[in-house]
C-alpha cells in the first residue's frame, strides 16, 4: 500500500539511507550522470546552520521507498523555492508524484512561496508541472568531457598564448579574499544581469553573504570549490570560472560557470581560465 510521509534525514536508520540512495543512483543513471557515493549523499543532507527552510518527503510501498521529494526555500524575500522530485521507473503512473506534491504544496503556501522551480531532464516529466498550471521556462544543455580523451596540448597552448600576449594573470581561491570581494561581485552581478529572466528568477542575485554561505556549505560537506579569475594589467577581473570537487567522488569534477565581461570576450580569457582548470585537475 502506497503512503507518503515527511522525514528528517538525520533521524533515518541505515536501511532508509540505503533505500533513498538507491533512488539517487537511479535518477543519475537515468539522466546519464554519475551518482555520489553514499557517504557524500548523506553529507549533502546534513543540516546547515542558518540555512533557509528545507523539507523532505518519501513515498513508501511497504518498506520500499519508491519516490522522494526535497523542497527548499532559496530566497525568503522573493518567495522563491526549489523542489527535487523522483519516482522509481517501475512505480510511475501510480500517482506517486501527485501524492508527494499534495504534501508539499500546503507547506509552500504556508511559507508564502510565490514560485517553485524544478528541473526535469526529460520532456516526458514536464507534464506533471503543466497539469498543475506550471510551464517550461528554459532548457539547458549539459556537456561532459572525459579527461582521458582531453586535448591537453590545446589546453596548454590556450593558457600560454593568452598570458604571454596580454600579460593576463590567473588567480585562484576557495575562500573569496576580502580585497577582491567588490570587484568579483561586480563581475558576477554583471554576468547575472545577462541571464535569461527565468534563470535570474530561480536564483538570487549574487551577494557577499550568499558567497560566504556557499563557502561554508562546501566546507561542511567536505567538498572543494575552486574559483579562478583572470586579472588584467589594470587589476580588472575580466573573467571567472569555477569547479567543484568531491573527494568522495574522485572521478568527477563539475565545472559550474565560465563567463567573461563583454568587452573582453573574444580575447581568450575563457580559454585561459579553462586551461588552468584542466592543468590543475
Amino acid at each position: 500500500m502506497l503512503r507518503v510521509e515527511p522525514v528528517v534525514p538525520e533521524l533515518w536508520c541505515d536501511a532508509d539511507w540505503q533505500r533513498c540512495y538507491e533512488l539517487h543512483g537511479s535518477a543519475h543513471r537515468e539522466q546519464g550522470g554519475t551518482p555520489r557515493s553514499l557517504a557524500a549523499y548523506r553529507l549533502a543532507h546534513a543540516p546547515v546552520p542558518g540555512a533557509l527552510l528545507k523539507r523532505y518527503w518519501v513515498a513508501r510501498d511497504g518498506l520500499a521507498i519508491v519516490g522522494n521529494l526535497d523542497f527548499a526555500i532559496v530566497d525568503s524575500t522573493s518567495g522563491e523555492a526549489t523542489l527535487a522530485l523522483y519516482v522509481m521507473p517501475e512505480s510511475r503512473r501510480r500517482g506517486v508524484a501527485r501524492a508527494l506534491l499534495r504534501n508539499m504544496l500546503p507547506i509552500a503556501e504556508q511559507h508564502k512561496t510565490r514560485r517553485v522551480h524544478a528541473g526535469a531532464a526529460s520532456p516526458l516529466n514536464w507534464s506533471i508541472c503543466e497539469r498543475l498550471g506550471g510551464q517550461v521556462e528554459h532548457t539547458t544543455l549539459r556537456q561532459s568531457l572525459s579527461l582521458e580523451h582531453a586535448n591537453w596540448r590545446l589546453a596548454q597552448e590556450w593558457g600560454q598564448s593568452v598570458q604571454r600576449a596580454r600579460s593576463t594573470r590567473i588567480e585562484s581561491f576557495e575562500s573569496l579574499p576580502d580585497e577582491l570581494a567588490v570587484a568579483f561581485l561586480e563581475l558576477q552581478q554583471s554576468i547575472w544581469a545577462e541571464f535569461p529572466q527565468a534563470l535570474t528568477q530561480a536564483n538570487a542575485a549574487p551577494t557577499l553573504a550568499l558567497r560566504r554561505e556557499e563557502e561554508r556549505r562546501h566546507q561542511l560537506l567536505g567538498s572543494r570549490w575552486l574559483t579562478l579569475v583572470t586579472r588584467e594589467p589594470d587589476a580588472t577581473i575580466s573573467g571567472v570560472t569555477d569547479v567543484t570537487y568531491d573527494p568522495l567522488q574522485p572521478e568527477l569534477v563539475r565545472q559550474n560557470l565560465t563567463a567573461v565581461l563583454p568587452r573582453y570576450r573574444g580575447t581568450g580569457d575563457a580559454n585561459d581560465a579553462a586551461s588552468f582548470v584542466c592543468a590543475a585537475e
